[in-house]
């Protein structure tokens, strides 16, 4: 199977080649934070993510972007079948983008899809961060939804595993000026998920987002394959 996986568009889609299948695993839109002014036009306050307002201004883009041709005209499948989860940028769902597209299905929590000969699951969520942004979850309660993940061959989430194409460091590049080579990088994915999926022993996809510092890299760990899009369209053969 042909698979073409897309994360973290923020609002620029981009062209993806022909598919068997395509997984857009979240934060496909943009953002429209709030800020204050005086009356001179100076900023007062750093502008702030207001939920409500991102689900009307969220609206508003995927409606012109519907209008516009929508995600067909970026597919070089365009009725392929294609699976996909919001991210925490996201506050609707991402359903009304793929208006005209084959979409099976958007992952909420842990259903079970089958697309060809492929079991895929996944869910919602990314390990809680300061509240701010949609779908932050608890990381004991976030790893109570991957433990319940159901066997299948394709898994589908926004965050990352813990230590897995998941750290705030850029790859093959030197340090910022004033920072050590070995200082440990920030990492954003949830502790034991990897080993979760190794531990099952079935050979699987598991695809992803969220840290952009890694998008368009895949790895391989045992019978696992894992693939990080973000900012990217990522090409797998499985």
């Amino acid at each position: 199977m042909r698979i073409v996986h897309g994360s973290d568009w923020h609002g620029f889609p981009r062209r993806c080649p022909e598919a068997d299948l395509y997984i857009f695993t979240g934060d496909m839109l943009d953002n429209f934070p709030i800020g204050r002014f005086d009356e001179r036009g100076r900023m007062i306050d750093w502008p702030k993510i207001v939920p409500d307002h991102e689900r009307v201004e969220q609206a508003k883009q995927v409606r012109q972007f519907v209008q516009n041709g929508g995600m067909r005209r970026y597919l070089g499948s365009p009725d392929a079948p294609i699976v996909c989860v919001r991210g925490n940028h996201d506050f609707i769902d991402l359903a009304r983008m793929f208006e005209g597209c084959n979409l099976v299905h958007e992952f909420v929590d842990n259903e079970v899809i089958q697309v060809g000969e492929y079991k895929i699951t996944g869910h919602r969520g990314i390990p809680y961060i300061y509240g701010g942004w949609n779908d932050e979850v608890a990381k004991a309660d976030l790893k109570d939804r991957y433990r319940a993940m159901p066997m299948a061959d394709i898994y589908v989430t926004h965050y990352p595993p813990y230590g897995i194409l998941d750290s705030s460091d850029t790859p093959d590049t030197d340090p910022p000026p004033g920072q050590s080579r070995y200082m440990d990088p920030e990492h954003y994915g949830l502790e034991g998920l990897g080993d979760f999926l190794l531990y099952r022993g079935a050979r699987a996809l598991h695809c992803f987002g969220h840290v952009h510092e890694y998008g368009g890299m895949k790895q391989k760990h045992g019978a696992v394959w894992f693939s990080n899009a973000a900012c990217n369209v990522n090409e797998i053969d499985f």
